[in-house]
């Protein structure tokens, strides 16, 4: 398997969890890494349990 450098077949993605548009940061912690063909390492993000408001 190949990976494009500038990630241009989807091998990148990003996540914005805070920022001045919203109103409050997301509560997220990581997930489960995965290591894949001794190459390609991918890691899950999950919404942390927060209290409501």
């Amino acid at each position: 398997a190949n990976v494009d450098p500038c990630g241009e077949h989807g091998e990148f993605h990003t996540l914005c969890h805070e920022g001045p548009l919203f109103a409050q940061a997301l509560p997220i912690r990581r997930g489960t890494t995965l290591l894949r063909e001794q190459r390609f390492q991918y890691t899950d993000f999950e919404l942390a349990d927060h209290p409501a408001g």
